[in-house]
């Protein structure tokens, strides 16, 4: 293994990955002055993860959840890039729509006009929010570089502050050479 070792790795396994998440997010409630939601961990609901507005709980399947990918190909899984259905990328996900909850649904005012998606699962601002909240979470230096219009939503309308400050290569410095190719390309878009 190379890198850095405070950050996930390739295989991390679930348990270890899902705490990573869990710190970050408690850490990010301490320094935002949010109230830490409630983890549960439900193996036996469908979906990867959900959030129900009004409530302090967010949910994550952590069966279905993926490992960070070792060598990206079929798959490209990874905490802290843009394709991330890792344990630690649900938690963060999940926990966007419990911010955007808190925030009284600051995601209707979300406006990224000619700034191309984090992801492919972005059908409306909620999830477009949730999106962006994931990588602020886990990466912040790699959405101010890739997508800096929301960066900049969260950071100056919302008014958070990211809990992680190195830079998105030392962040994902554990990955594979073929997921840092992919990112620098992702990033120039």
């Amino acid at each position: 293994m190379k890198g850095n070792l405070n950050y996930p790795y390739p295989g991390q396994n679930k348990s270890e990955n899902s705490n990573y998440a869990k710190s970050l997010i408690q850490q990010f409630c301490t320094v935002n002055n949010i109230p830490v939601p409630k983890f549960v961990v439900n193996n036996r609901t469908d979906c990867f993860g959900f959030y129900r507005r009004g409530t302090n709980t967010i949910t994550v399947n952590e069966k279905l959840c993926k490992t960070p990918v070792k060598t990206p190909g079929f798959t490209w899984s990874y905490t802290g890039y843009k394709a991330d259905l890792t344990v630690a990328g649900v938690w963060a996900h999940e926990f966007g729509h419990y911010v955007d909850n808190v925030l009284q649904q600051i995601s209707s005012k979300m406006n990224v006009k000619g700034e191309s998606n984090v992801s492919s699962y972005e059908p409306n601002n909620s999830e477009r929010f949730a999106e962006s909240m994931k990588l602020f979470i886990l990466n912040p230096d790699l959405l101010k570089q890739g997508r800096p219009k929301r960066y900049e939503f969260l950071t100056k309308i919302c008014g958070l502050k990211p809990v992680i400050n190195d830079a998105w290569e030392i962040v994902l410095g554990n990955a594979h050479e073929k997921l840092i190719t992919a990112t620098r390309n992702w990033v120039k878009k």
